[in-house]
């Protein structure tokens, strides 16, 4: 059984290639100095999918990385709070969701739509019963059930954003970037990069995103006074 993730990190390099890398522990597999390392790519260039390799924690030692599972562009992964699953965001232009059980390899339970373009990121509520999805190009976060087998239902809710900010080649719409849930779960916040907004739903409902009744916490404008001296 794959244990909580110890932590998470995203990686960029020369703005071609983006990581995710997702540790956990193999309870019963390996040793406490040994972990078990997810590894999502894009897949436009030699990636295929999902690769794992070993790490030493201890030593810092790594394993060669091999392709654990084949999937689309899995640029953000997540662990179940029971350590049995993992899913990932499929960040295409026809955006998906897709399930894993986890172990010793990965095996695809399914896929579904995210409802959106360019999903990036995928976060699991502190029951364990639902995941949300942002979709970075479309600027919309869907929310979806979560089976006790581990399969994606098909989503309950889907919230469009909108608006814009300053920066026109970055900003001309939403973009819909994290879903982060508080750690009493009673929100849901969602920062907006194209709008320049955080978004927060209220948690209480479950399956649902309905505003609260404060949306939008936009950060104060910069003001900027220049001044010369002779």
């Amino acid at each position: 059984m794959v244990q909580a993730g110890l932590f998470y990190l995203r990686v960029c390099y020369k703005r071609t290639l983006k990581l995710s890398v997702l540790l956990a522990g193999l309870s019963g597999v390996l040793t406490a100095q040994e972990l078990t390392v997810y590894v999502g790519t894009y897949t436009n260039g030699a990636s295929k999918g999902i690769y794992t390799f070993r790490l030493d924690s201890s030593s810092g030692k790594t394993t060669v990385p091999g392709l654990v599972v084949e999937s689309s562009n899995p640029s953000f992964l997540v662990v179940h709070p029971n350590g049995k699953f993992l899913y990932a965001a499929n960040e295409n232009q026809s955006g998906m969701v897709s399930a894993f059980e986890a172990g010793a390899k990965l095996t695809l339970l399914n896929s579904v739509s995210s409802h959106g373009d360019g999903p990036c990121h995928v976060a699991i509520d502190r029951t364990g019963k639902w995941l949300f999805a942002a979709n970075y190009n479309s600027g919309s976060v869907a929310v979806f059930p979560l089976g006790s087998d581990g399969r994606l239902g098909e989503a309950s809710a889907v919230v469009q954003h909108s608006g814009s900010s300053v920066n026109r080649p970055r900003q001309d719409g939403p973009h819909a970037h994290e879903v982060v849930v508080s750690s009493d779960n009673r929100f849901v916040m969602v920062p907006d990069l194209g709008a320049d907004q955080v978004v927060v739903y209220p948690g209480a409902k479950p399956g649902m995103l309905v505003p609260a009744s404060v949306v939008f916490r936009k950060p104060p404008a910069l003001r900027v006074r220049w001044t010369t001296s002779l």
